[in-house]
């Protein structure tokens, strides 16, 4: 029977499945690919396409793109370049944008630019794929590949549906046929001859004689245009009298008086004709309701020519008619404009019509400029003889200025509330409710209501106005007035933040969802008036008239997306205090308080960056804030913005932001039952030496920036130190080795991942308690040592020493240590079995993040063929950070079960060396007993006694079997041992043995000192472990429940937004 391969669930992406889940892993055509990246992962960054484009398309041979994942080599290692090696690299001067080559695995060659990525040499398309999103970490779960690796992934996009070219190809379709060079010859001889031509020209219209020609006479003097500046359109017999026709009139002339301008800078006939075809273009075309006969235009051009005074006129039309390239007199449209504008020359110069006009201007004028003075007096004289019922159409008080602005908005500017008063309602007949509804600044669209608030105006000034349309308006026509937009988009909720004590009146009037031009609602724009005197009121009383329009409505979720601006700004990113009160208290399900601008920016850091310690508070004490959310662009966090504020601002609020931010971190991410406390907060670059600084914090106030060589040195020295204990100092090695180079855009975010370690490891230690905390956390705050690393080793190695000489006297039997071999063993079969379900749970974890993107990858995809909708929802990264702190359990545990073999293996040559001292001494037993068998059956030598031999033989008995006897230093060849009784060879063999005792009990002792020092600290460790595991973990759960319960709100709120832009569109067929 065969047997079952066994892999985890299968990856959504088939790229990600081939590399990571692959039970074919050590075959064709994985094998070399795989092979390599296990030896060397650090080097290599992974481009992983598109989940839905592997799945569901095909490649330009028809072959299904998922199959190329699991069979095709060059399609695998195409999408894996060596990041650390550049082949080419360079910086744009302006932009300062890195364009960057790298070879990929196969040896082709990728540009990556500005968040694309381009093929190059070797490939046989050129391609270009955009990246989407942000860089990140995979972490491997496979065993195969390094437990615990974390690869580098760039997510790649593109288009199936297209083929991109690099090659601009311009083809030519057709010649333009026709072009007259008869006119450009003239055109460019005129334009030569232009300043020659000209000046004789306007030599002759300031000339009063006969010689010269009768047509060239001069009629709008300054004086002339001085007399007429006050004309209004009322006051030129137009058969339109309606305010709202009127002022689509004023708008053409305003419009037509820019353009007529421009014959001033016209230099040729053919622009200066292009100029008066247009003007006359803008006074007759627009609204069909508004029929525009001969009549009317020749009143709609003295406007004009009156209001551009535009010098030297009629030098300009002589222009136009006798030196033109075209043959422009058979031409009748431009002869009826011709005929038109001369016509209006014979108006304005005729005694008899041109005096009326002149008449009507000068009574404008002193009408205008009495308002102006706030000359009541003058004012009343000049309307007392205007009480009729009815006045006529042509009336002063009906003038306009060339804005399309009556008396009314004269008078309102002028704050002189007895002014209005008089204008307004001393005679009702004077003005109709038409006549101030449409009231308005032509040019910028503002009614006179805009105008008031605009001007700052009296507050009974406005009210009066207001109670004006509310006591004469339907609700249709009240609706229609207040939420009128100008040309910059704004209504008057816009605007009434200058006296916002007008929205109890009329705020329930106001459409607070209207967007202007920027994307900024009524409500977006009163929360942006930083400057303004009494803001907590404003946006108090603005807050309550939203709130309350919308619980009167059938859809009483407050939609906070609406009231974002073009930039991505949403009323959190805006508001300056009051956040509390006004938006996190109340059950707003639509609330996304981690919802980023354009700039990557979250609520959280634009307080920080400006400063709104008020709302900082506030918002930090929400439990759905994504603390250490990363923009995806650059990879900055909350820490990185604190950073940037403290070199602009030294101030009080800034010491108690910075404050704010620390005491957070530490509240939510550091265990609570810490003294000391040490935070690793933020990396930045250090251009003068080459290198990233980490940027270190303690609960007591003391801060450092540390180098990652010195960081390196201080986790080397402190696992010297304590050499047998689960102290890690891996910190470097596995993923974020800093010698080796990373793409650009991995730069930041690899030294952020190195924080989370440091941050892990420092979190760790509180549970660990296996070495001096407190001088650890104090080794990072202080100067760097000026002792070179060799010196401060070898202190450290003499310390260690010095300890173990005082463990000399350290006797062991062979009782005792299978004793200490049994627990070892018993506690090593323990942890081995401990460390089989941590890694279990270290894979489920990894695999759990990639399905959870899956999932969310299926969902937009589905939602985007559906409604053509996506689930917003950025990167969060609770999953990424429990299997940080699981893994590092794993680690501690697998630095403990190395510890206890290396133990357990100097246990074994203990007993090795042991066993053999025992054999020696059974030899040297033997040797013995012959040797004094020997000297009993001799007679005596030279007068030696008996006694003396009978010494002698107690004497060499005394070399005991006990490895604990004490061995003497040398042994003398004359010793009376070995010259009584034995031959040479057995001498020898003694000898010999004698001084292999020695050796073995030398190397025993020093063993005695190496297990009893190590079994002290690996005995406390496997204490101290069984408390940890459980504490740790217990705090890894709270971290990860916490993180996880910010990520879902976050992902419901978005998923309610959808559902609800689902529910608001028409029903899609699904075929």
């Amino acid at each position: 029977m065969t047997p079952t391969v066994k892999h985890l669930p299968t990856l959504y992406n088939p790229f990600l499945n081939s590399i990571f889940n692959n039970p074919n892993a050590h075959k064709a055509p994985f094998k070399n690919i795989i092979q390599e990246l296990a030896k060397n992962h650090q080097q290599y960054t992974l481009l992983i396409p598109d989940s839905y484009v592997l799945n569901e398309y095909l490649d330009v041979e028809h072959n299904p793109l998922w199959e190329l994942c699991y069979s095709n080599e060059d399609f695998l290692t195409s999408h894996i370049i060596k990041s650390s090696v550049v082949l080419s690299s360079t910086v744009s001067p302006i932009s300062k944008q890195t364009s960057v080559i790298y070879n990929t695995m196969n040896g082709k060659q990728v540009l990556i630019k500005n968040k694309m990525i381009y093929t190059g040499k070797g490939f046989k398309r050129s391609l270009k794929l955009r990246i989407v999103g942000s860089v990140v970490y995979f972490n491997s779960f496979c065993d195969y590949l390094p437990k615990g690796g974390k690869f580098m992934v760039i997510y790649i996009e593109n288009n199936p549906d297209s083929e991109t070219t690099y090659n601009l190809i311009n083809h030519i379709i057709s010649i333009f046929p026709g072009i007259d060079l008869n006119k450009l010859v003239y055109e460019y001889v005129e334009l030569n001859l232009y300043d020659v031509l000209w000046g004789q020209l306007i030599y002759q219209f300031n000339q009063v004689n006969d010689n010269f020609d009768q047509e060239a006479i001069k009629v709008f003097s300054k004086e002339k245009y001085d007399s007429l500046s006050c004309l209004s359109l009322n006051q030129l017999d137009l058969p339109i009298d309606k305010p709202w026709e009127l002022n689509e009139l004023y708008s053409r002339i305003s419009l037509a008086v820019e353009t007529f301008q421009k014959l001033s800078d016209s230099m040729i006939s053919t622009n200066k004709i292009k100029v008066v075809y247009d003007t006359v273009k803008i006074l007759t075309e627009g609204s069909s309701s508004i029929v525009i006969n001969a009549d009317t235009l020749i009143g709609l051009l003295i406007m004009v020519i009156v209001h551009s005074k535009l010098d030297n006129l009629e030098a300009h039309l002589y222009y136009i008619k006798n030196f033109n390239s075209d043959n422009s007199k058979k031409n009748g449209q431009f002869n009826y404009i011709i005929s038109n504008l001369d016509a209006v020359l014979y108006h304005i110069q005729s005694k008899d019509q041109g005096d009326v006009l002149v008449q009507h201007s000068s009574r404008n004028h002193e009408l205008w400029q009495a308002i102006q003075d706030q000359d009541i007096d003058k004012l009343r004289q000049i309307t007392t003889n205007s009480n009729e019922s009815q006045l006529e159409p042509n009336h002063w008080l009906y003038s306009k200025n060339i804005k399309g602005e009556g008396c009314l908005t004269m008078a309102i500017k002028t704050n002189n509330i007895e002014i209005f008063q008089m204008l307004l309602i001393e005679n009702p007949n004077w003005f109709s409710i038409d006549d101030i509804l449409f009231e308005r600044n032509v040019v910028t669209n503002q009614t006179l209501l805009m105008s008031g608030l605009l001007e700052e105006c009296d507050l009974k000034i406005l009210e009066l106005l207001i109670d004006v349309i509310l006591d004469n308006c339907q609700l249709d026509e009240q609706l229609n007035y207040f939420n009128y937009q100008d040309n910059l988009g704004r209504s008057i909720g816009h605007y009434i933040f200058h006296n916002y004590q007008l929205i109890d009146k009329i705020g329930h009037l106001i459409n607070w969802e209207l967007k202007d031009d920027n994307g900024r609602t009524p409500l977006f724009n009163l929360c942006r008036c930083y400057d303004h005197p009494d803001y907590p009121g404003l946006i108090t009383s603005a807050f309550n008239c939203v709130y309350h329009q919308k619980s009167t409505t059938t859809t009483r979720l407050f939609n906070f997306d609406i009231h974002m601006d073009k930039s991505g700004n949403t009323l959190l990113h805006v508001i300056l205090k009051g956040i509390s009160p006004l938006l996190l208290t109340g059950d707003f399900e639509l609330l996304d308080i981690n919802q980023t601008n354009q700039k990557s920016l979250t609520p959280l850091m634009v307080y920080v960056k400006y400063n709104r310690l008020e709302n900082l508070k506030d918002l930090l004490s929400d439990p759905r804030l994504d603390f250490l959310y990363e923009d995806i662009k650059n990879h900055y966090n909350v820490f990185d913005y604190l950073s940037f504020s403290a070199i602009k601002s030294n101030s009080e609020s800034f010491q108690q932001i910075e404050s704010c931010i620390f005491e957070q971190y530490v509240k939510n991410s550091f265990p609570s039952t810490a003294d000391n406390k040490l935070v690793a907060m933020n990396g930045k670059y250090d251009s003068n030496n080459k290198q990233w600084l980490i940027f270190l914090k303690n609960n007591q106030g003391y801060s450092n920036y540390k180098s990652i060589t010195h960081i390196k040195q201080i986790l080397y020295l402190t696992k010297l130190k304590y050499p047998s204990s689960t102290f890690l100092d891996i910190l470097f090695g596995n993923n974020f080795n800093m010698d080796i180079s990373v793409t650009t855009m991995f730069h930041k975010y690899r030294i952020n991942r190195v924080i989370d370690q440091l941050n892990v490891l420092f979190t760790s230690l509180v549970y660990q308690e296996n070495i001096d905390l407190s001088q650890f956390y104090k080794s990072f705050l202080t100067v760097e040592s000026k002792s070179s690393i060799f010196d401060l080793k070898q202190k450290i190695l003499t310390k260690i020493e010095q300890k173990k000489k005082s463990r000399e006297e350290v006797r062991y039997t062979g009782t005792k240590i299978d004793q200490i071999e049994f627990f070892l063993q018993y506690s090593n079969t323990d942890l081995i079995q401990y460390r089989r379900t941590i890694d279990r749970l270290v894979k489920l974890i990894a695999i759990g993040d990639i399905k959870l993107n899956d999932i969310v990858e299926v969902t937009n995809t589905g939602l985007n063929m559906l409604i053509g909708k996506c689930v917003d929802c950025e990167q969060f990264y609770s999953w990424k950070k429990l299997f940080d702190y699981i893994i590092w359990i794993l680690f501690i545990c697998e630095e403990l079960i190395k510890n206890i073999d290396k133990l357990l293996f100097d246990i074994k040559s203990w007993k090795e060396l042991y066993h053999s001292i025992g054999i020696i001494n059974l030899e040297l037993t033997k040797l013995e007993k012959f040797n004094k068998q020997q000297i009993t059956a001799s007679p005596p030598v030279n007068g030696t006694s008996t006694s003396r031999r009978n010494s002698n033989s107690s004497s060499s008995s005394s070399i005991s079997y006990d490895v604990n006897d004490t061995i003497p230093d040398t042994i003398q060849e004359d010793d009376s041992f070995f010259n009584l009784g034995f031959g040479d060879s057995k001498k020898t063999r003694y000898k010999k043995l004698l001084m292999t005792k020695v050796d073995k009990v030398e190397q025993i002792m020093k063993l005695n000192v190496e297990i009893n020092y190590n079994y002290e600290i690996v005995a406390f460790e496997i204490s101290n472990f069984m408390k940890f595991k459980t504490e740790f973990l217990r705090f890894t759960m709270k971290q990860f429940v916490k993180d996880e319960l910010v990520r879902l709100k976050h992902y419901n709120v978005q998923l309610t937004k959808v559902l609800i832009d689902l529910k608001q569109q028409p029903k899609k067929r699904c075929t």
